[in-house]
């Protein structure tokens, strides 16, 4: 079969894209409107004049089959929550899911359910492979290399979307797959054995066969001239090896491809590039020929050249390159050329299940194209600056006193693994204490755990532990779970709920009383683990045995040995942390890494990940600056997983469009990554298309709040009388059609935003914007909307205060000094109270407010957007202004931690929301790349700020 991912098909690929676009259907294309075979012969008989119509109504069918099934599974993804997407210029090969029960990925699927893997997290994973997939090629002797980008999540099970695309391309032909895996040799053989114990089935079609450190030395049975790489059939055995990404073993990996000629030409050739933002970036001068070590071999590699960059004269039979990673960052901001490793033919996105506790889940999102915003999880707790200053002085080891939030962090732990052992858990369970990255600091505090826990009172630490069972039990229920993750996908009804703390008292007692231990190596040269607390330092320096007989080092223990009761875990570390190791059962986090870079702080969330059998547990301590850090970058996720997928609706190509990706505030606050990896970046233009916004943090002053409830009755008197909703059923609002740009402008310049809410930074910026687009014709004038809870039909204007128009909103946890935080702002029936029934014919307004009705039932902003393009709302900004009553209280029902707002007056609140969201870029100043020179345009001290 041919392979339809070349670029001689993409011509095709785009007419059928703009027949689709002029609305034409799929079954009218499938004989290219022509009715029937013979006409469609006429019809590409007819187009052979044309320079690029060289095709027979065979080609025409494949391509069709491939276009119809693109976009419908891009509705299914939309649908099911955007799973993956893929960016491409063509629809590329014409695999699917194989379905033989002896092939590669249906042995592997099964593993997967056996394993616990839901049914729509396997399905998923099998829309996304075989979508990778359809964009490789089996056959680049007369082509470039396919070069590809999969951004996975932190701790999310990405392996497993490794594996699944091995076994699938195995299926399909492909004979040698190699994974490169980071630095650290211990995490490199876990990769190797899970690979092997994942794909290798007796009753396969497929053999696979691991290899390990290959080299011109490798022995019998190892080399290349020993291994059966048989073009033509798809059943012999697989060969795959997980390398180092050192220069040692890449060197020696690219010799041992290229020891045997014939065998090299056999090569189908998989390259799996785990954590490719690691070590995989080229950090040399970009504008010249020079390139780091680990880069250039990597780059000899995948272009098919020896390692010292000489021209190879044998081809690999096809080569395909594709980078995983979780921050994509400088992967497409580094370089673009032709050598690099760009990833110029596609970028797939993977989603996760429901059952993912990523950074939307914790850290919420602000707001987004196509997501309402989201307020995360309460299960954060804040390091205070004393207790930062103090971990330093253990640092340097002229503290020896253990900070209160610490003690409480371990409190925390000792609870949670009572409360996992009255469950019957018989997994290992884990806290991690990670404040830095040198060997020296991590055993100073280990000394200072030590001496705490074995010197203390241990009545104090029980009562310590009642006191915070209470607190964190107390700050996250079942229920306010529930409402902060409304859609987790495991029942209410297979939630454990939190026991009465007298069921767990015996046991934090026998925990206490245990004091704190190592791994122990018995008679028998075994690992013992006993039923207290195994203190692990994981680093370089722990390697092995100790002179106490002591295996300092983290090592769970095997399911052979596995202890009656769930073994604990305090592991403190840094670098070893801060990527690919995972910690089982991980409960109690204190996190208090100095962290410049978004790349390196987000792989660092190692309680990012699933927590089925013990959501309610999991608790971090953060400082405020470096929660106030994870906020922004769960919006920066978001914002380019938004922004795949809009490439991809819309259609563009990665070789002419490099994806946006949104800025930080300030390189003072995070940088996106090392200037070093973003030297191709430069400055996007502002876009703020679908931006959709609310204040939710507020300044706690009264001569701010004052401003803003004085400058809002100004400008909402300025604006005449206003018309209602027509129907009471979508709201009782009031609302001015038609306000011009500028009004806005002059208000909002005095409207003062709370410093700490990003999305609100370029304000100025996105009025500026919404002015030329009005100017230009793409938007028309803003429609105001005062909330109106009550059905206030007296009002008469100008208004003397906003007292007939207030709200309930209350402080949400966590609390802080001179900030008011409620959460969520906006009643999302707002976004459509505006409709003007009026100016709608009966069937129109009948199918409108069918429509409304539903969307009260699930309040998507997508469907809101959509009953507004409906209504011809599409180009009309609009701005929702709340009065919230400075007497809110929490209702006896609250099932959120939360508080009375506590001010005197009351406050302002507003909503903005920008149409245009299939477009949208949003609220911030964007890096992409710049594909059409490779020089850096950084300018001033280097940064893009």
């Amino acid at each position: 079969m041919k392979d339809y991912s070349t670029s001689q098909y993409d011509e095709y690929i785009n007419w059928f894209r703009k027949q689709r676009k002029n609305g034409i259907g799929w079954e009218e294309l499938r004989y290219a409107r022509k009715g029937s075979l013979e006409g469609l012969k006429r019809f590409l008989e007819n187009k052979a004049d044309e320079d690029f119509w060289k095709i027979d109504e065979n080609d025409y069918y494949h391509i069709y089959e491939l276009v119809k099934s693109k976009e419908e599974n891009i509705k299914l993804m939309k649908d099911k929550g955007s799973e993956s997407i893929i960016l491409a210029e063509g629809e590329g090969n014409a695999v699917s899911v194989p379905l033989n029960p002896n092939s590669s990925w249906q042995l592997y699927k099964k593993k997967l359910i056996e394993k616990g893997f839901q049914k729509d997290s396997v399905e998923s994973i099998e829309r996304t492979t075989v979508s990778i997939l359809q964009r490789l090629n089996s056959d680049t002797t007369a082509s470039s290399p396919v070069k590809g980008l999969v951004i996975g999540n932190v701790q999310s099970g990405k392996t497993a979307n490794m594996a699944a695309l091995m076994a699938m391309a195995a299926d399909y032909g492909w004979n040698m797959f190699i994974v490169l895996s980071g630095v650290i040799e211990s995490l490199r053989e876990q990769t190797q054995t899970r690979l092997f114990e994942d794909l290798n089935c007796d009753n396969g079609n497929n053999h696979w066969i691991g290899l390990e450190h290959l080299s011109k030395k490798s022995a019998y049975g190892q080399r290349a001239q020993d291994c059966r790489f048989k073009a033509d059939d798809m059943n012999h055995p697989k060969y795959f090896t997980v390398s180092l990404k050192i220069k040692s073993r890449l060197k020696d990996l690219i010799q041992w491809l290229q020891e045997d000629r014939n065998k090299q030409k056999q090569m189908k050739i998989l390259v799996i590039d785990d954590e490719a933002d690691q070590a995989s970036i080229n950090t040399a001068d970009v504008t010249t020929e020079e390139r780091k070590a680990i880069n250039d071999l990597i780059c000899n590699l995948v272009n098919g050249k020896m390692y010292d960059g000489k021209e190879c004269t044998t081809k690999y039979k096809a080569m395909n390159y594709i980078g995983y990673t979780a921050t994509p960052y400088a992967n497409v901001l580094n370089e673009a050329g032709e050598e690099s490793l760009y990833p110029k033919d596609f970028i797939a996105a993977l989603n996760v299940s429901n059952e993912y506790f990523g950074p939307q889940q914790i850290f919420g999102i602000t707001s987004g194209v196509d997501t309402d915003s989201y307020d995360g999880m309460n299960i954060i707790n804040e390091i205070d600056d004393e207790d930062r200053n103090k971990i330093q002085e253990i640092h340097d080891g002229e503290c020896f006193e253990i900070p209160t939030s610490l003690q409480r962090a371990i409190c925390w732990f000792i609870c949670c693994i009572a409360v996992m052992r009255f469950w019957n858990y018989k997994k290992p369970v884990s806290m991690l204490v990670h404040t830095s990255q040198k060997t020296d600091h991590h055993q100073n505090l280990a000394n200072v755990i030590e001496s705490w826990f074995s010197n203390s009172n241990s009545r104090k630490i029980i009562e310590m532990c009642r006191d915070v069972y209470e607190e964190q039990t107390n700050m996250l229920t079942k229920d306010i779970f529930r409402d902060e993750y409304k859609d987790y996908g495991i029942p209410n009804s297979e939630i454990k709920n939190y026991p009465d703390y007298r069921d767990i008292e015996d046991e934090i007692n026998h925990i206490i009383n245990l004091n704190l231990s190592k791994i122990k190596m018995n008679e028998s040269e075994e690992l013992k683990y006993g039923e207290g607390i195994h203190l692990c330092i994981d680093n370089c320096m722990n390697n092995g045995i100790n002179e106490d007989n002591e295996h300092v080092r983290l090592i769970y223990p095997s399911k052979e040995n596995m202890p009656n009761k769930a073994p604990a875990f305090l592991v403190i570390g840094g670098h070893t942390l801060s990527r690919g190791l995972t910690l089982e059962g991980l409960l109690s986090t204190y996190f208090l890494r100095s962290a410049t870079q978004a790349d390196t702080l987000m792989q660092m969330g190692r309680w990012f990940g699933y927590r089925k059998g013990y959501e309610l547990l999991p608790r971090i301590w953060l400082t405020n600056r470096t929660k106030q850090q994870f906020e922004f970058l769960s919006n920066l996720d978001q914002e380019l997983r938004n922004e795949i997928s809009m490439m991809e609706i819309s259609g563009t190509s990665l070789k002419d469009c490099g994806p946006k990706i949104m800025n930080t505030p300030s390189v003072k606050f995070i940088r996106i990554t090392n200037a070093k990896k973003m030297q191709s970046a430069k400055a996007a233009e502002y876009d703020f298309s679908g931006s959709n916004s609310q204040t939710q943090l507020f300044t706690n002053d009264l001569m701010t709040l004052t401003n803003n409830y004085n400058c809002t009755l100004s400008f909402i008197n300025s604006l005449g009388n206003p018309s209602k909703c027509e129907e009471k059923m979508i709201s009782n609002n009031l609302i001015w059609r038609n306000v011009d740009n500028q009004k806005v402008i002059n208000y909002v310049k005095q409207y003062k935003f709370n410093k700490r809410q990003y999305v609100f930074d370029h304000i100025d910026q996105l009025l500026e914007w919404t002015g030329k687009m009005i100017k230009q014709g793409n938007l028309k004038n803003w429609n105001i909307i005062l909330h109106n809870q009550k059905s206030n039909n007296n009002i008469s204007f100008p208004l003397d205060n906003f007292n007939g128009f207030k709200i309930q909103r209350t402080q949400k946890a966590p609390f802080e000094d001179g900030i008011i935080r409620i959460g969520a702002l906006r009643d999302p029936s707002d976004l459509i109270s505006d409709i003007n029934l009026s100016s709608l014919s009966d069937s129109e307004k009948t199918k409108i407010l069918t429509e409304a009705k539903a969307y009260k039932k699930t309040y998507s902003l997508v469907k809101a957007n959509l009953i507004r393009k409906s209504s011809g709302l599409e180009t009309v900004p609009q701005m929702i202004v709340y009065c919230i009553d400075k007497d809110s209280k929490p209702g006896n029902n609250t099932k959120q931690e939360r508080r009375k707002l506590g001010v005197d007056i009351d406050v302002i609140g507003l909503s903005i929301n920008i149409p245009g969201g299939k477009k949208g870029r949003k609220y911030s100043t964007y890096l992409t790349i710049d594909l059409k020179k490779s020089d850096s345009v950084m300018e001033g001290d280097g940064e893009v700020e």
